[in-house]
């Protein structure tokens, strides 16, 4: 499926955000990547990790500058999100305040338990609400693909809207709305397209106590531990860890995993496969898979300029020797986006994963990986290889 030709823009943009936000990875270990994954050495546009539609170059491009495994997460048990938006709806804080976090630009107190929360930085806001957070408003996306028009992110749209989170026009920071919207607390990344600098870190700290974290280089477990301990909800950060880890074993014990599978971003210059270093990677070796994992490498071309262990470009003519008889999973691809990818890479339609219908999409949301999304890629493999 092709994405119209005037909304290229804010495809890369979102891409570029995206993958901003999911981090590299070679972290923590447990799955995901959560998106989940990251790679570059900076989700920051590269939290990144991902694929575009093979179908459509530009976007291509855009996403093989992010093609990371971001960091992950599984929302869990799909956090209640009731009160988010409502002060009066604070539960009592499972942490201790005030409490000092280490940030990327020092350290920052923060006094009592927050009631008002705004997300500075459009990708971080799931792994927030996945913590049934008191959220009051966050920056959004342009929109597709990776958002709804509401501007926030497939995976949590829904949960942000009920909880009735307002949406700011982003993705760059905006100063003004974010003060007008009184918080106590505002949350943001040091890396990616909608990263809070020191310039916007230091205004908002006027207004509010600002944790800015760089969390390229850790899974999503890690990064809800230290939101946990900044929004009073460690109790909620554990459980939504622990969660997850049986819901990991849970579909673990159910699919097949005998035979080998691999992951990997489609673009115009061929396939950028996530390694076992990637927060993608972790997430299927922590499902019992067996992962083909070649070594990271040079990417191609400004986005991929630098060496990644989290990826390694493959060319076109490569992918029968490369992939052998794997099963493909497709991150940031539709169902319906096979054919097109099968007609662009026709070296793509004669492995055996392609005549034995062994593509397996996972979804558009799979490309970044947070709470919520990296329970819906573990849920749609445990669909797709029932054992």
């Amino acid at each position: 499926m092709k994405f119209a030709r005037r909304r290229l823009g804010a495809v890369v943009l979102c891409l570029a955000l995206a993958a901003a936000a999911c981090g590299s990875d070679d972290a923590s270990d447990s799955e995901p990547g959560s998106g989940s994954a990251s790679a570059s050495a900076s989700e920051a546009s590269a939290s990144e990790t991902e694929t575009a539609s093979a179908v459509e170059p530009d976007v291509e491009d855009a996403v093989e500058e992010e093609v990371e495994a971001g960091s992950d997460a599984d929302d869990a048990a799909e956090p209640d999100a009731d009160g988010a938006g409502d002060a009066a709806g604070v539960d009592e804080p499972t942490g201790s305040f005030p409490v000092t976090i280490e940030t990327e630009y020092g350290e920052v107190e923060i006094p009592e338990q927050p009631e008002r929360i705004v997300v500075a930085s459009a990708t971080m806001t799931g792994h927030v609400l996945a913590l049934d957070a008191p959220v009051v408003a966050a920056q959004a996306l342009p929109g597709p693909p990776l958002a709804d028009d509401t501007g926030f992110m497939l995976q949590w749209s829904s949960v942000a809207t009920d909880a009735g989170v307002e949406a700011i026009p982003g993705p760059e920071i905006n100063l003004e709305a974010i003060a007008a919207t009184d918080p106590d607390l505002i949350l943001g990344a040091s890396f990616g397209g909608d990263a809070v600098t020191v310039d916007a870190f230091e205004t908002l700290s006027e207004i509010a106590p600002t944790v800015v974290l760089d969390y390229s280089g850790i899974d999503w477990q890690e990064l809800s531990g230290v939101l946990g301990e900044a929004t009073g909800r460690t109790a909620e950060a554990d459980t939504l860890v622990d969660d997850f880890a049986a819901l990991v074993d849970e579909v673990g014990a159910t699919i097949d995993t005998s035979r080998p599978v691999i992951s990997g971003v489609i673009t115009e210059r061929g396939v950028n496969m996530f390694t076992d270093q990637s927060a993608h990677g972790r997430l299927f070796l922590s499902l019992g898979l067996d992962l083909v994992s070649p070594e990271g490498g040079d990417l191609e071309g400004e986005a991929g300029a630098g060496t990644r262990t989290d990826v390694a470009a493959i060319s076109p003519e490569l992918i029968p020797d490369e992939f052998g008889d794997a099963t493909v999973l497709m991150v940031f691809t539709t169902e319906d986006q096979i054919p097109g990818l099968l007609d662009v890479y026709p070296t793509l339609g004669v492995i055996p994963a392609a005549e034995e219908d062994r593509l397996l999409a996972l979804g558009i949301e799979s490309f970044r990986l947070d709470p919520y999304s990296a329970r819906l890629v573990v849920e749609r493999l445990g669909a797709a290889l029932a054992g």
